[in-house]
């Protein structure tokens, strides 16, 4: 949409986008939901729409039946991707201890002979 400026008289364009974004946690969001049970109660929590919950529930892969049958579909989610992260490290590390030609694999047998 353009408007007229009313200091330098030209023509301007501004962006109207509608609805701010919410920003939800959806950790924090599932957790809610748990404890309470009720999509209802959570939206309420945090001011939002029923539909705002389950909109954020499905950003993170769960729904709102899942989590409060205790299924944990969202916990899954973060399970995997606990999984992924700490295989990316292994993989880090592996690649460094290549790198350095055995030497933490050789300085950890070390460290455990010497705690047995």
């Amino acid at each position: 949409m353009k408007v007229l400026c009313p200091h330098c008289g030209k023509w301007q364009d501004v962006h109207i986008s509608g609805r701010r974004p919410l920003h939800l946690d959806g950790i924090k969001v599932l957790a809610s939901l748990q404890a309470s049970g009720s999509v209802t109660l959570t939206a309420r929590e945090y001011g939002v729409t029923r539909g705002s919950i389950r909109n954020c529930l499905k950003a993170i892969g769960t729904t709102a039946a899942e989590s409060s049958k205790g299924q944990g579909g969202g916990m899954r989610r973060l399970a995997l991707v606990a999984v992924t992260v700490l295989s990316w490290v292994y993989g880090v590390l592996h690649a460094v201890d290549k790198w350095l030609g055995g030497l933490i694999d050789a300085w950890l047998e070390k460290l455990f002979e010497d705690g047995k």
